[in-house]
């Protein structure tokens, strides 16, 4: 039983860290019988694409769950929905891309439901004192082309496979050093409520 998961790289325009991957990296290698297998995302669309394309054509695992950051999260969301459209709003990605009303797949649906346990794991972080709850959709920018990929993956040639999105709120670094004000959540919080989701998540597979 293999699971597949996913952070990205900071954002280099605002950032010099994304709690993301600092999350994800200090998984440990096995969390409820599940091999956890780790991987670092490129905030580059085209680049972000290519690599988990070849990262679950090689693996073949049993689930994906993607992470990112989100300055508006005030606790864990986990994500319903994934939607065919790249739109950044003005903000690039780190290769200075910014599509506009961009379709991510021509044969892709419009949009595609997260398969991951989402409830179940909402109540598990609640239950274990982590504030948690349930999201839409993941915006139109990375954090979304990265739920819709995934899914239309499974749609399209995994079918066995599961997949979905988790954004985490910011690190206090970030908005001490931005010099805003916004929900932060501490990185082993963080890191812990990760492990708990993809606990659950292994006790399903």
């Amino acid at each position: 039983m293999k699971i597949l998961i996913t952070g990205f790289e900071p954002m280099y325009r605002y950032w010099n860290v994304n709690p993301s991957w600092e999350a994800v990296s200090r998984l440990p290698d096995e969390i409820g019988g599940a091999e956890i297998i780790k991987l670092r995302l490129p905030i580059v669309f085209s680049k972000a694409t290519e690599l988990l394309e070849r990262h679950i054509a090689e693996l073949r695992p049993d689930a994906v769950v993607s992470v990112g950051q989100s300055g508006a999260a005030n606790c864990i969301q986990i994500e319903r929905i994934g939607v065919n459209i790249n739109d950044c709003h003005g903000v690039p990605d780190n290769d200075e891309d910014a599509p506009q009303d961009r379709i991510i797949r021509e044969d892709g649906d419009a949009a595609y439901f997260c398969t991951l346990p989402t409830r179940k794991m909402i109540e598990t972080l609640r239950a274990h004192g982590i504030p948690a709850d349930l999201s839409e959709h993941a915006g139109c920018h990375l954090c979304n082309h990265a739920t819709y990929t995934a899914a239309y993956l499974r749609a399209k040639k995994y079918p066995h496979m599961r997949t979905g999105f988790i954004h985490v709120p910011f690190l206090r670094s970030q908005c001490l050093s931005a010099g805003n004000k916004r929900y932060t959540m501490e990185l082993d919080v963080t890191v812990r409520a990760l492990e708990l989701a993809l606990e659950t998540l292994a006790s399903e597979l």
